[in-house]
């Protein structure tokens, strides 16, 4: 398990919140980004400093764990991001014999416990960006 790094916020960047626009320049990222181009990225365009940045993440992390641990809601909506994160119990699977289609013989299978999960959920936003986006490019494919 992962532990939540303690970062203390600055306080030089109480201010910069309300500059910032609801809706930033939407540039298309044809590569893979890493953490760190991540956190640079959103550094560069909030005008926080990277380590603020990160702490953020981190208390957001400390929030998911809260809503997941047993006890907890079960749920976590992501604001302005468009993913909801919902826990969910996969049920115990018996063990159980099958005919093998490569060799003709029967093979066991082993069963495994109940187990929880963590089910990710595309909300509105995120479906409307993937559509829009679909839609350019049979756009520019009939000109």
């Amino acid at each position: 398990m992962a532990v939540a790094r303690k970062t203390r916020i600055d306080s030089s960047f109480e201010g910069v919140l309300e500059n910032i626009p609801n809706a930033f320049e939407v540039k298309i990222i044809p590569e893979k980004q890493s953490r760190v181009e991540i956190l640079q990225a959103i550094s560069n365009m909030t005008d926080l400093k990277r380590i603020d940045v990160e702490a953020v993440f981190d208390a957001t992390y400390a929030l998911i764990s809260g809503h997941m641990r047993e006890g907890g809601s079960g749920e976590f909506i992501i604001p302005k991001l468009g993913v909801k994160m919902k826990k969910v119990r996969k049920k115990e699977r018996k063990e159980r014999k099958m005919v093998s289609p490569l060799t003709g013989t029967e093979v066991e299978i082993a069963g495994r416990p109940a187990i929880d999960d963590v089910k990710l959920i595309a909300l509105k936003p995120v479906k409307e960006t993937v559509r829009s986006a679909e839609e350019n490019a049979k756009s520019s494919e009939d000109e």
